[in-house]
């Protein structure tokens, strides 16, 4: 939060990416326990800062674009979105990413997917 303070006034569109809200995926997949609380508290700081605007050709000016990723192996994360919609705004922009195509083996062995996945990018780890 102290860099986004002092950032204040720098820049007029915050662009921050929101990956997981669950508590076990950011430990397996970021090696980021915290990444949830530290997530949201830092998306509610950046929608404090000013109100979303549009020029007259539909130019992102100033505000919070919430850059989402899709996640691989039908991992979900319904609470991000909904998180979006009753913390932050109904009305947040979201560019919802799909460019993450994992290459092998990604799931840890010890994650709670790996059960799931078995047979699934067989690549060798």
């Amino acid at each position: 939060m102290e860099t986004l303070k002092l950032l204040d006034g720098i820049f007029d569109i915050y662009m921050p990416d929101f990956k997981f809200t669950a508590a076990t995926l950011p430990r397996w997949y970021a090696e980021a326990p915290d990444y949830p609380q530290v997530v949201t508290a830092a998306l509610k700081e950046c929608t404090g800062r000013r109100r979303f605007e549009m020029d007259e050709d539909g130019i992102a000016m100033r505000g919070l674009l919430v850059r989402h990723l899709v996640l691989p192996e039908g991992l979900r994360e319904p609470r991000g979105t909904r998180f979006l919609a009753r913390e932050i705004s109904r009305n947040t922009y979201v560019n919802i990413m799909d460019q993450y195509h994992p290459c092998g083996a990604i799931i840890p062995p010890a994650s709670p997917l790996a059960g799931e996945s078995q047979g699934k990018n067989s690549g060798s780890r």
